[in-house]
């Protein structure tokens, strides 16, 4: 078992979302992404299972063409 504090991993960028990759396995990768608030994720392809997890603050996530609110 791994207990990792994500508020002490987590970094932020002016310039563009700042990735830490927490744990990384053939199925799945566990990471933490700081975004500022005009900030947004550009579209990508996940080739493992993915969890977001948003901590503080709102984003719209769309996967497979379904948008949703996370607050």
């Amino acid at each position: 078992m791994e207990i990792t504090n994500v508020f002490d991993r987590t970094e932020f960028s002016q310039a563009k979302q700042a990735k830490t990759v927490l744990k990384e396995h053939d199925k799945y990768k566990t990471l933490v992404i700081g975004l500022e608030s005009a900030q947004e994720i550009p579209p990508c392809s996940m080739n493992r299972h993915t969890i977001f997890f948003v901590v503080q603050g709102s984003r719209t996530l769309v996967a497979d063409g379904e948008r949703s609110f996370v607050c």
